[in-house]
């Protein structure tokens, strides 16, 4: 009987002890995609605006069929399922932010008014479902101005152009 009553107390910790550990790696997992999704949100809301703030001549497209032929200095910024691209004058587009551990999306907006750059953007764990809604980002353009031509009050642009030099 005293042996019985041992094991199932033993059993009993076992249990208590595994289910502890269990939630232990459940929390440090959690945490640790959170802070992966923090820190790329962070590059991209640095990134973005020191992209963008200087920028010549900038335009906002809904697709890449709609891009004209770029010249040397001109330059488009777009996403996709596998990352963030950039393409400058005639070169190929490059990966500029792979999808590895998160996924980026990426859409842009004249902000009513003012008429700054509204970027949308969302950033989530590849192996999760995304976010449901862009957050927003407002990036006041010192060379630029942004046209508004009432296309995308409700929608969003896909692709943007932009130069860096005048």
């Amino acid at each position: 009987m005293e042996l019985l009553i041992a094991l199932a107390l033993v059993g009993l910790v076992l249990s208590l002890g595994y289910s502890t550990y269990r939630l232990g790696v459940t929390l440090y997992s959690r945490g640790m995609d959170q802070s992966t999704v923090q820190q790329e949100e962070r590059y991209l809301l640095e990134f973005l605006p020191r992209e963008f703030r200087f920028a010549y001549d900038v335009e906002l497209f809904s697709s890449l069929e709609e891009v004209p032929m770029l010249t040397e200095n001109e330059k488009i910024l777009y996403s996709d399922p596998r990352g963030i691209w950039r393409k400058q004058g005639t070169s190929d587009a490059s990966l500029f932010l792979p999808v590895d551990r998160v996924t980026y999306d990426l859409a842009f907006g004249s902000q009513e008014k003012s008429g700054a750059l509204l970027v949308g953007y969302k950033v989530s764990l590849a192996k999760s479902f995304p976010p449901a809604n862009y957050k927003e980002l407002s990036v006041h353009l010192f060379n630029a101005e942004l046209e508004d031509k009432g296309e995308f009050t409700d929608t969003w642009a896909t692709v943007i152009k932009y130069s860096t030099e005048p």
